[in-house]
């Protein structure tokens, strides 16, 4: 798991100590005061930011000049975000977003950045599986996986507003299959 900040290539290794993620993270610019980019006025954490929706939620974020930590299971769908022109604005972070210690990472590197004003919950899991052909257990660990991601997203935002005295947005994104059900799919 990798935390990348922008491409200079002024970097350091930092093991954390959860052992859950790696943390790669660039000397301050000068001027810069203690933990914050100059120049940001807030910053966001996007799940599943790796890729689509996720992605497009991201960019539009950083198109408004703000920080956003990119937090997706997949370090390799987080490739995008190393040459991007926002630099350390984003903030790559890969791991379990229903990893409670990662998501506690995602808020701390958000507000390392700026104040985090919002957190969006757009990482999902989904999988085909039939009742007739997987292990009940197997299926209920489908049904509740995403709505896992969701709620230690929403502890760790809830935890960082609390904890800085202010106040902040959640969004939680799901899809087409929270309205109707599609055969076959779970969740």
């Amino acid at each position: 798991m990798l935390v990348r900040r922008g491409t200079s290539p002024s970097v350091t290794v930092v093991q954390v100590p959860d052992r859950r993620s790696r943390l790669v993270r660039e000397r301050q610019p000068p001027g810069a005061g203690p933990g914050k980019l100059p120049g940001v006025i807030r910053s966001h954490v996007v799940t599943g930011g790796g890729q689509g929706i996720g992605r497009a939620v991201a960019e539009r974020l950083l198109a408004d000049g703000d920080a956003v930590v990119v937090l997706d299971r997949d370090e390799a769908a987080l490739g995008w975000t190393a040459a991007h022109p926002a630099g350390r604005r984003v903030i790559a972070l890969a791991g379990n977003a229903a990893d409670e210690a990662v998501t506690g990472r995602a808020a701390g590197l958000a507000q390392e950045a700026g104040p985090l004003a919002g957190w969006v919950n757009n990482a999902a899991v989904f999988r085909d599986a039939w009742l007739d052909a997987v292990p009940a257990a197997e299926v209920t660990g489908l049904i509740t996986a995403s709505p896992a991601l969701a709620v230690a997203g929403c502890a760790a935002a809830v935890r960082a507003f609390l904890a800085a005295g202010s106040g902040g947005a959640i969004v939680n994104v799901s899809s087409h299959q929270a309205q109707r059900p599609v055969r076959g799919a779970l969740p």
